[in-house]
């Protein structure tokens, strides 16, 4: 016959067989479906000797474990049935069916799923609290009802035959379970607040990056809408300076032919205006603005010395052509006698002429300065890259100490080199042959 018995009550026939099987040969296990079936066996035996725990199912739907315990307490009529240690399975022991069980006595409660070390060491020590003492206190069942008197003893049941004893509870180890129970509980409260912290951090930190990003994108497409305004208004100007270059080819074309066929016509129409002034203000006019439409940022202003077309710089078609394009004339004029024994360089000073230069000509090369009088380095790089062929234009640039941007926002596709204002020999001749290969 086994030395110990174990009342196991539990709707979930796995979950019963998986705690037969942890608990050794010594202890007998009897299960039970539903709570009324347990009963039975929640009983003296033929020796008259009673279950030595009872483990419940806290979370079945019909309260079996709960109507089960209640009996054993309140029912039976025997404190001895009523302090058999009772372990009761739940998922949360702070839950509304936890606290139903606490109502009615105490309970040990197992937590989570069954694990077979640790709810055979939690068997072991409820039936070891739960043994008698060695020293029986030698008084009638009667006076057991003086708590103060009997606290942590036991004593002889009424009719019994020294096997069979009455416990008295002992408060102290009620006391350090409730505390224990405290403790974990407040444990969870500071791991729960602990996560909560957390996770309002991470939140925190996504919500400002959002907002980071939110701003560069803010930022970037307020630059672009610049950039298309400043193109806009430029090419408006161009179209109107087109326009009046038009007007005064057409005017011109009227009076040489007013001249030719109607002379008198001529001199009444236009009140004495001869034709050798209007073809020399005419000639003025374009000297003044060579580059036709993409002279939208104004004229510029050259002498009658300077009439005469100058012939086109040799080019060699074996060397690369670089173009430094700079405001600051007397550097680009250095810069190119650096270059010029490698590579055809061509030195500009707008970036109208730029866009003009790239539009007509092959460049291999463009060193540009993002800050320039009238359209800057930025617009004049976006126009050109808007052109037929001038997407793979390769480009450098050239940034001085009163650059206001940071220069990693100049970084982009045929982006090759950043150089720095003012520039060595050492530093430019190695950066262009760099980029060739040479």
């Amino acid at each position: 016959m086994s030395d110990l018995r174990i009342v196991v009550i539990d709707d979930d026939r796995n979950r019963r067989d998986k705690i037969s099987n942890i608990l050794p040969d010594y202890i007998e296990v009897n299960e039970s479906a539903s709570g009324e079936e347990a009963l039975r066996f929640i009983k003296r035996d033929a020796n008259g000797m009673l279950p030595n725990a009872v483990i419940l199912n806290g979370n079945d739907s019909k309260s079996f474990g709960l109507y089960a315990f209640d009996w054993m307490v309140n029912k039976s009529g025997d404190e001895e049935i009523g302090s058999i240690p009772v372990i009761v399975l739940t998922d949360d022991e702070f839950s509304d069916k936890s606290l139903e069980f606490f109502e009615i006595g105490d309970v040990i409660f197992y937590e989570g799923e069954v694990d077979d070390d640790r709810l055979f060491s939690l068997i072991t020590e409820a039936i070891e609290s739960a043994e008698f003492a060695e020293e029986v206190v030698p008084l009638s069942y009667e006076e057991t009802r003086s708590i103060d008197r009997l606290m942590g003893h036991t004593v002889k049941a009424p009719g019994g035959d020294g096997r069979q004893r009455a416990v008295v509870l002992d408060m102290d180890t009620r006391v350090k379970n409730l505390e224990s129970a405290l403790e974990r509980g407040q444990k969870r409260v500071r791991d729960i607040r602990h996560l909560l912290d957390a996770a309002q951090k991470l939140k925190e930190q996504e919500d400002d990056d959002l907002l980071l990003r939110r701003r560069r994108r803010n930022d970037n497409k307020h630059k672009e809408n610049q950039q298309q305004s400043f193109l806009q208004k430029a090419l408006i100007k161009a179209e109107e300076k087109d326009a009046g270059v038009g007007k005064i080819v057409r005017d011109m074309q009227r009076e040489a032919n007013l001249s030719q066929h109607h002379p008198s016509k001529r001199l009444e129409g236009n009140a004495g205006k001869d034709v050798a002034r209007t073809m020399d203000m005419l000639k003025q006019k374009a000297v003044s603005n060579p580059f036709g439409a993409m002279g939208a940022q104004g004229n510029i202003k050259i002498d009658d010395s300077r009439l005469s077309r100058r012939p086109a710089p040799e080019v060699d078609n074996d060397k690369k052509t670089v173009v430094i394009v700079d405001a600051d004339t007397k550097s680009t004029k250095l810069y190119a006698l650096f270059l010029t024994q490698k590579y055809n360089v061509v030195t500009l000073d707008s970036g109208i002429k730029t866009i003009d230069y790239a539009i007509r000509n092959p460049v291999d090369l463009l060193i540009i300065n993002p800050v320039l009088p009238g359209m800057s380095g930025l617009a004049t790089v976006a126009s050109i890259r808007m052109q037929p062929g001038g997407s793979g234009i390769p480009l450098m640039y050239l940034v001085g100490d009163d650059y206001p941007e940071p220069r990693s926002n100049l970084l982009g596709p045929k982006v090759y080199g950043i150089l720095s204002k003012p520039l060595k020999k050492a530093t430019l001749v190695q950066s262009v042959d760099g980029f060739f290969g040479n």
